[in-house]
This record gives structure tokens, sequence and C-alpha cells, in this order.
């Protein structure tokens, strides 16, 4: 009888899509969008939770989004339209967070940060000359922006306890989503070195 850990594997692999079927980046892709999309999910009743209805909104459209660029690359085969549509989503998404959730008082900055690392890990090389700088022009626009004008993000939360909460639970998944792309990279450049060394 398969263990739990034996049956997510395979649910996984399936999910990601074979080697011998697809290339590295895709599967890494693959993987980025399915974590991103569990992290969106969970992340959804924790913004009811804290008081924030327009979050768990928010995290709505970047599940179904998630899901919907997932499809475009695993199903349709069109990674290169997948990342640039995750890109484009990713950036779109944290700004309207940024809106809703407090500015840079609460975790946008990790947020956008996180998605720049994402967008690198996936997207070709030959694209970085456009994410690095709409990361970094939206960041310090914003931060720019924040300081004289305030007001462009209201402060949303019903608590200073539920602003801690967030910054918490935000770095909590921010780092977990981190460590487990960075594992699922390493460990399929791994297995891609091991297989030309037979």
């Amino acid at each position: 009888m398969p263990t739990t850990r034996t049956t997510l594997t395979t649910t996984l692999k399936k999910l990601v899509g074979p080697a011998d079927e697809f290339s590295i980046e895709s599967r890494i892709f693959h993987v980025i969008c399915l974590i991103s999309v569990l992290v969106a999910l969970i992340t959804i009743p924790f913004d009811f939770y804290i008081g924030i209805p327009e979050l768990a909104l928010i995290m709505t459209g970047i599940f179904t989004s998630g899901l919907a660029v997932f499809y475009i690359s695993r199903y349709k085969r069109n990674l290169p339209l997948a990342v640039i549509l995750f890109g484009l989503l990713s950036n779109m998404a944290f700004l309207v967070n940024y809106t809703q959730n407090s500015g840079f008082y609460g975790p946008n900055l990790t947020m956008f940060l996180l998605s720049l690392l994402l967008i690198i890990a996936v997207a070709p090389q030959r694209q970085y000359w456009l994410w690095i700088p709409l990361n970094v022009t939206t960041v310090v626009g914003l931060l720019i922006l924040e300081y004289h004008y305030p007001e462009i993000a209201p402060y949303t939360y019903q608590s200073e306890a539920g602003r801690y909460i967030d910054l918490g639970f935000s770095y909590i998944i921010i780092g977990g989503l981190i460590v487990l792309a960075i594992i699922y990279i390493r460990h399929s450049f791994h297995q891609q070195e091991t297989a030309l060394l037979k």
C-alpha cells in the first residue's frame, strides 16, 4: 500500500511533467506555479482571519491566475508565454496588494523581492533586462511615492497585533516558498547532472 509521501511524490511528478518531455526550466516553473497557487489558497482564509477581506479577494485572483499560467505552460506547452504572464501578473498582483495591505508597513517589500527571485528563477536570461528594472523601479517608485504621499497605501490592519501576525505569517510563507523553490531547483540540477554522467 503506497504511503502518503509516495502518493504526494507521484502526484507532484505527474503535475510537474516527466523529465523526458519537459525541460528542467519548464519543470521548475511548474513547481513554482504550484507552490504559488498553494500559498495563495492557504492565504485566503488567513486574510479573512486578520480582518482584511480585500486581500482574500486579491489572493483568489492570484490563485486563479496561477492555475491559468500553470495550465498554459504544462498542458498547452507554451513556457515563454506563461513566464511573461507570470511576471506581469505577479508584479500587478503585488502592486494591488501594496495598495490594499498597508503599503510598506505591511509585508510588501519582501513580496516584491520574492517576485523578483521567482521570475529570475524561471525567466530566460535574455529577459532579465525587463524583469529586474521593472521590479526595482516599481519598488523604488513606491517607496518615494509612499514617503511623499502616504495616503496612497492606507493602513488597513484592524490592530497592531494583526499587523505583526501578518508580517510573521508572510515571512514564514515567503521563506518557505524560497526554500522549496531552491530545494527543487538544486534537486533538478543534481538529477540532470547524474543523468549526464551515466
